[in-house]
């Protein structure tokens, strides 16, 4: 890798479990830490979506709006997984959420070799 390449990241925000303000300091430690995210997505209902609006605007993340109650973690999960099994996913992969839930999709993705943040 050239010193002027940069590696690529996914982060993966559960949005009805994280901040606007914590997700901005995600991305922003992301960022420092030399990635660059090739894949930005946020997950959650309409509402808590809206709230993070300006900061999913302004990295251009893509929204996944849930299908109701409970639905969000779904949906994260099943799209790591299409991303993984797709070839999309890059190496280094966060997920952004204040709970354990994701602790069995750390490990899969873990065991496929991408390094995972929490």
């Amino acid at each position: 890798m050239s010193p002027n390449t940069r590696a690529a990241a996914a982060l993966l925000i559960d949005a009805d479990n994280l901040s606007a303000e914590v997700a901005e300091k995600a991305i922003a430690d992301l960022l420092r830490r030399g990635f660059v995210l090739s894949v930005l997505r946020a997950y959650g209902s309409p509402e808590t979506l809206s709230g993070a609006r300006d900061v999913l605007q302004k990295h251009a993340a893509r929204v996944v709006v849930n299908q109701g109650k409970g639905t969000t973690d779904a949906a994260l999960v099943v799209d790591a997984m299409d991303l993984l099994h797709s070839g999309a996913l890059p190496p280094t992969v966060a997920i952004g959420s204040s709970d354990g839930d994701f602790a069995p999709l750390a490990v899969r993705l873990r065991e496929s070799g991408r390094q995972v943040l929490c």
